[in-house]
C-alpha cells in the first residue's frame, strides 16, 4: 500500500428492520461517501421472517425484509460483519436464508457459513486505496451457535466463528471454603464427581485449589479457585484464539490492511468496561497482523485504546437500534415476556420487555470514527456523534440521525472518559472529536 491514503469509517451495531435510504441522515451519508471503506455490523438477519425459531435466541429474534440489506448498501455500507448472538435467532435454516440474501444482494460479509472454514475465514474488498480483509467473530452466543469444523467422513456445522472464553472466579481462602460447604450441602459436588469419574470432563489441574462449580452444564461448569484477592478473570479459549490469528495472518498476506470484529457482551462487572479477555483478544489480533480491532454487542459505547500504533475500539454502541419494530415474532418472545396469549401482537411485547434501555441515553448514541491511514500507519481519527431519538416515540426512534453540538460534546467527553484507563485522549472541536494519536 505504499504512497497511498486509506479512509476507513467504522460503525457499531446496525440492528436495523425499517427501510431507511429514503430518510438516511445526510451527514452519515457525507462520512461514507467519503471513505475508502464503509464497516458495519448487522446485526440483523435479512430472511423476511423465514426460519426455524430457535429458543435460545439473543433477547429477541431479529428478522427483517432482504431489502434492508439493500438499504444499507445504498446508504454507502460496503462491507459487513455478521458473527453475533442473533446469528442462529432463526434457526440454521435461516442463517442459510440470511446468507444467500447477502450473497444475491453481493454484500461483502464475513463471520457465518455453511460449516467452521466458512466462518472463519476472512471476506475481501479491493478499494481504490488497496484490499482490505474482514474477520468476523462472536464471544457472545447461545450453545449450538458455533459453526461446526468439516471432517472427511462427517459434515459441518452452519453457525458462526466463535471466541469461546475461559472464565475463571477467583475467591479468597475463606470465601472458598464457603463454596466447598454450599457445593457439598446441595450435592454440586457429587455431581462433579461423577461427571470426572465418568471421564465426561477432566478433573481440575489443582484439585487442592481448584473446583468446578455451576456452568452452562453439569459438564462444563465455571471453574473456582483459590487466590489473594476475589476477582473474575478471563481469558480467550486457547484453540478458537490461535484458529483466529491464523485466519488473520493469512488474510495480511493476501490484503494491505485487516480488520477484525468481536461481538462481545461480556464486561469487567460494569457494562461500559470490557472483560478481560476482550483486551487480550484485541492484542493478540494485533500482535497477528490486525490494523484494526472494532467491538460491538453491549448496546453502548466503551474506550478505545491505541496498541502498537493500531486503533482498538472495544465498542462503537448502536448505529440503528430499532429492535422495536420488528414486525413479527415467535411464540418464544411472547412467552419471554409474558406476552402470551394468540391475540397478542408485537406492540404487546415492546409494551412490556426489554424497557430498561429507554432509561438510558447511552443506549440511543454512538460515536463514528474515520481513521486515515497512509502507507499503512495510522494518521488520524476523527469521531463523528450520532443520536438515536432518545426519548422519542416508537417509530421515530432507534434511527441515525446527526447530533447537536451540545449532545455532541457530552458524548465525546463520556468517550475520552472510557479511553482514559486505556492511555488516549479524546478532545472536542467544532462537533467532531479527535483521537490524540
Amino acid at each position: 500500500m505504499a504512497g497511498s491514503e486509506l479512509s476507513v469509517v467504522l460503525s457499531g451495531d446496525a440492528l436495523i428492520t425499517r427501510p431507511y435510504a429514503p430518510r438516511a441522515d445526510k451527514k452519515l451519508k457525507q462520512l461514507l461517501a467519503q471513505a475508502d471503506v464503509r464497516f458495519a455490523n448487522l446485526e440483523m438477519l435479512l430472511t423476511d421472517y423465514a426460519g426455524t425459531p430457535m429458543v435460545e435466541a439473543g433477547g429477541l429474534h431479529l428478522s427483517a425484509p432482504v431489502s434492508i440489506g439493500r438499504d444499507l448498501m445504498e446508504t454507502g455500507f460496503n462491507i459487513f460483519a455478521t458473527a453475533n448472538n442473533h446469528s442462529l435467532d432463526s434457526g440454521t435454516d435461516g442463517l442459510l436464508a440470511h446468507i444467500d440474501a447477502m450473497r444475491s444482494l453481493e454484500m461483502p460479509y464475513a463471520g457465518v457459513g455453511e460449516a467452521l472454514g466458512e466462518a472463519s475465514a476472512p471476506v475481501y474488498l479491493d478499494t481504490a486505496a488497496g484490499r482490505v480483509a474482514l474477520i468476523s467473530c462472536a464471544s457472545s452466543f447461545a450453545t449450538g451457535h458455533r459453526a461446526g469444523e468439516r471432517r472427511n467422513d462427517f459434515i459441518g456445522r452452519p453457525g458462526l466463528n466463535p471466541l469461546r472464553v475461559k472464565t475463571t472466579i477467583q475467591l479468597t481462602d475463606e470465601e472458598y471454603g464457603w463454596l466447598q460447604q454450599i457445593a457439598e450441602s446441595t450435592g454440586i459436588a457429587a455431581v462433579n464427581r461423577h461427571v470426572e469419574e465418568a471421564e465426561f470432563r477432566k478433573p481440575p489441574e489443582d484439585p487442592e485449589n481448584q473446583m468446578y462449580f455451576l456452568g452452562r452444564s453439569a459438564l462444563e461448569g465455571t471453574l473456582i479457585e483459590r487466590a489473594e484477592a476475589s476477582k473474575i478473570r478471563s481469558a480467550p479459549h486457547p484453540s478458537d484464539m490461535a484458529r483466529i490469528a491464523e485466519e488473520i495472518d493469512h488474510a495480511k498476506r493476501q490484503a494491505d490492511f485487516v480488520i477484525v470484529s468481536i461481538h462481545a457482551h461480556e464486561a469487567d462487572i460494569e457494562i461500559e468496561k470490557p472483560a478481560e479477555f476482550i483486551q487480550t483478544f484485541g492484542h493478540a489480533c494485533v500482535d497477528a497482523g490486525a490494523d484494526i480491532v472494532t467491538g460491538s454487542g453491549p448496546h453502548i459505547m466503551r474506550g478505545i485504546e491505541i496498541y502498537e500504533g493500531k486503533p482498538i475500539f472495544y465498542s462503537l454502541g448502536n448505529l440503528w437500534f430499532e429492535f422495536e419494530t420488528v414486525n413479527r415474532l415467535p411464540a418464544d418472545s411472547y412467552e419471554m415476556w409474558r406476552v402470551d396469549t394468540q391475540d397478542s401482537t408485537p406492540a404487546d411485547v415492546y409494551d412490556n420487555g426489554l424497557l430498561g434501555f429507554h432509561k438510558d441515553v447511552r443506549y440511543w448514541e454512538s460515536a463514528i470514527p474515520t481513521c486515515v491511514f497512509a502507507d499503512g500507519e495510522l494518521k488520524s481519527i476523527d469521531l463523528h456523534c450520532m443520536s438515536l431519538g432518545f426519548g422519542e416515540p416508537r417509530g421515530r426512534r432507534g434511527t441515525p440521525r446527526e447530533a447537536t453540538v451540545e449532545d455532541a460534546e457530552r458524548i465525546i467527553s463520556y468517550v475520552d472518559e472510557l479511553s482514559t484507563p486505556f492511555g488516549v485522549d479524546v478532545s472536542f472541536n467544532d462537533g467532531t472529536g479527535r483521537v490524540e494519536i
